[in-house]
């Protein structure tokens, strides 16, 4: 089967045993390079700290046909942000919240409603997100961390 004919796929990221979960599933399109199958990371990790949107990775393919992460081949630039929202928080304040960040060029993905996992480019105004970050943060709407993928964590 060529890389063309393969379709997006579920990758399996092990995760450290601090985390809350045992493995995140990330979604991957396929991609190659040099004659090798590679896949490009094409959700933003809710958990992970060692992938971001647009990274290049290898996968090991394991029983039942599932992709696994071997390594990160080659990072895209992206930075991840995830926040949460406090319980108090209406929806016209999330809204407001999201939409400023839609404008910043930062994409949000939400699996539970407060939980948001953010996927920031290469050019985005870091400065400007950073502010808009801090101030809901000190209103007491929100709770984030913002990070390069593969470093520790960081604010």
């Amino acid at each position: 089967m060529s890389v063309s004919e393969l379709e997006t796929r579920t990758l399996i990221v092990p995760l450290p045993p601090e985390a809350p979960v045992r493995e995140e599933h990330v979604q991957v399109a396929p991609e190659s390079e040099d004659g090798a199958q590679l896949w490009r990371v094409t959700s933003v990790p809710f958990v992970s700290y060692d992938l971001a949107v647009g990274d290049l990775v290898s996968a090991k393919v394991e029983a039942g046909d599932s992709l696994h992460l071997d390594e990160v081949v080659a990072r895209s630039g992206h930075l991840v942000a995830r926040v949460l929202f406090a319980e108090s928080a209406d929806l016209m304040s999330r809204m407001k919240t999201l939409l400023r960040l839609k404008e910043l060029r930062v994409s949000a993905e939400d699996p539970r409603g407060r939980y948001y996992a953010l996927d920031i480019p290469e050019d985005a105004d870091l400065d400007a997100l950073a502010a808009h970050l801090e101030e809901k943060a000190d209103d007491g709407l929100i709770e984030f961390e913002m990070f390069a993928p593969g470093l520790e964590e960081s604010d």
